[in-house]
């Protein structure tokens, strides 16, 4: 493979990306947010997914450092999932991998994962909408409790 850049919209304004320099274990580099959809200006941020092949939370965490580290210099936050916890999302019909599905720009692929993966992405139902909104419910219930506990609101 040859050590081409990652082209995102601005990707290029001073971050290098090459395929050369990120992990082998990362199979696949998604943009999203406003510079995928192309509305973006220039206080927007750059959003990346990645998704690594990796068994554990200790490879996972060293995986992120190494993605840290190498567009350390005024380059992107990256958020990263293991590709066993993306095949999991699949199955259940996560709204996050539609909107990749959707919106997102893959700036890297490795051996048809993502490919694959969005063949197994399940639809995203009312089923499964209304038990997101009850998750949300709880987390923003909780929060609202902690912070008038400590007497912050």
């Amino acid at each position: 493979m040859t050590a081409e850049p990652l082209r995102g919209p601005r990707l290029s304004e001073g971050v290098d990306l090459s395929v050369n320099q990120i992990p082998w274990e990362v199979k696949a580099v998604i943009l999203f947010g406003s510079q995928a959809r192309g509305d973006d200006d220039s206080a927007s941020d750059t959003d990346l997914v990645a998704f690594a092949d990796v068994l554990s939370a200790e490879a996972l965490a060293q995986t992120h450092e190494s993605l840290r580290l190498t567009w350390e210099v005024e380059g992107p936050e990256v958020t990263l999932y293991s590709t066993m916890t993306a095949v999991e999302m699949a199955g259940k019909g996560s709204l996050f991998l539609w909107h990749l599905r959707l919106e997102g720009r893959v700036l890297l692929e490795r051996g048809g994962w993502w490919t694959e993966l969005l063949s197994s992405l399940r639809q995203y139902g009312p089923k499964q909408a209304t038990k997101d909104l009850e998750t949300l419910r709880t987390i923003l219930t909780d929060v609202e409790a902690s912070l008038r506990r400590d007497n912050l609101t």
